[in-house]
């Protein structure tokens, strides 16, 4: 969904409302400058599927900036002193955004992948079992990214499926892009088939991630599946 998370910003953008409004101060040059650039920025934000990443950057600096106009030249007490409605409202707002991006879980979830990349030993068991088993010209089919670089470091031989980003692949096949995408979304009705078919695959690798849920469901449905190892990471099973 391509406005997914928008509601997020309505506090942020409420925030820039109160401040633009303010009776007392005027932004200056470089003020307006930035507000313009983050609209500006805020295009393309809106057409990505990630908006709450992409957009969240801006937010914290027009909030930097936004802060550094109203304190000009004043003393964090004296700022507090005449402007006690407008801090309380101000941390109002930020409380909220933090609560709607938290809700969302897109900042988590990000963390958790992060943190998962930086943790590759515990899928090294498992690649380690895919390659003894696999030919190296075997394709063994990801559907996540970000897996290629565990995968690739620990078996480095080995043939894989998305090893580019995303923009890339859709760039290079737009229609094999969308059938990996259903299959990520659980959409595929002949899921092996698919992937003999489309990817010529002969293993599948799937971490044991939320993001996997409706692939285990797929998969466990599937007769063209063999599992052949699974440990409390990451399920491998093979095409048959």
């Amino acid at each position: 969904m391509i406005l997914a998370g928008w509601h997020v910003y309505l506090p942020a953008l409420g925030a820039i409302l109160v401040f633009l409004a303010h009776p007392q101060r005027r932004l200056s040059t470089p003020g307006l400058a930035m507000v313009l650039m983050c609209g500006v920025l805020l295009i393309p934000s809106l057409l990505s599927v990630r908006f709450f990443d992409n957009f969240f950057p801006f937010v914290v600096l027009l909030g930097a900036r936004s802060w550094a106009e109203l304190a000009a030249n004043q003393s964090l007490c004296e700022w507090r002193r005449r402007n006690a409605a407008a801090l309380v409202v101000s941390i109002c707002l930020l409380v909220s955004c933090l609560a709607f991006g938290l809700f969302r879980g897109s900042v988590l979830e990000l963390h958790k992948e992060v943190r998962g990349m930086n943790t590759g030993e515990a899928w090294r068991p498992a690649i380690e079992f895919l390659d003894r088993v696999a030919r190296p010209d075997d394709l063994v089919y990801h559907n996540f990214w970000w897996d290629f670089s565990v995968l690739y470091h620990y078996r480095p031989a080995g043939r894989y499926v998305v090893a580019l980003d995303p923009v890339f692949f859709h760039r290079h096949d737009s229609d094999l892009f969308r059938k990996s995408l259903e299959a990520y979304r659980g959409e595929t009705g002949d899921l092996s088939g698919m992937l003999k078919e489309n990817f010529n695959a002969r293993w599948l690798f799937l971490p044991k991630k939320t993001r996997n849920t409706r692939l285990f469901y797929r998969i466990q449905g599937d007769p063209g599946f063999t599992k052949e190892y699974e440990d409390a990471y990451v399920l491998i099973v093979r095409l048959r």
